[in-house]
């Protein structure tokens, strides 16, 4: 089984604890790839305005408040798919997120220069496992959450 469909069959079932570890395993991901230098208030949050009308499960708060959790970046909100599982959560999330840093910027986000002066834009997906990855050139180089890493090892200014 991978980690998406466990994750997938557990979803519906959060406690009200759990899902507020999974909103803050997701807003933490979120924090270490976005925040500083960039977005300096990345918080995921419910807010009911954003809820599907007729979904949820009347047992179930906690999926009804996945299903309103939003992230707020830069004056920007929206939906963080938490009822879809934590890694999906997490690419929606930094994809998005991706497009509102290159309009900030005006250039492409996240770019690594990689030995031999090659120039690469990484991109935010699911691997066929299921982890929420960014890819270069089609390759997942590290989870979303690790972003720095891979900026430090190839000696890329963070910005």
């Amino acid at each position: 089984m991978t980690s998406a469909t466990f994750e997938a069959a557990w979803v519906g079932r959060w406690s009200p604890a759990g899902f507020d570890a999974a909103r803050a395993a997701v807003q933490r991901r979120l924090q270490a790839d976005f925040e500083l230098p960039i977005f300096p208030d990345i918080r995921l949050l419910v807010d009911p305005s954003f809820a599907p009308p007729g979904r949820g499960h009347a047992d179930s708060t906690a999926m009804i408040e996945a299903q309103a959790l939003v992230v707020s970046a830069g004056g920007h909100r929206f939906l963080a798919h938490l009822e879809d599982g934590v890694e999906a959560a997490c690419a929606h999330g930094a994809d998005t997120l991706v497009d509102d840093v290159m309009d900030l910027l005006g250039r492409p986000w996240p770019e690594l220069i990689l030995p031999g002066g090659d120039r690469g834009v990484l991109s935010a997906a699911l691997d066929p496992t299921g982890i929420a990855c960014w890819y270069l050139n089609g390759q997942a180089i590290c989870p979303i959450g690790h972003l720095r890493e891979v900026f430090d090892r190839y000696q890329v200014p963070w910005s």
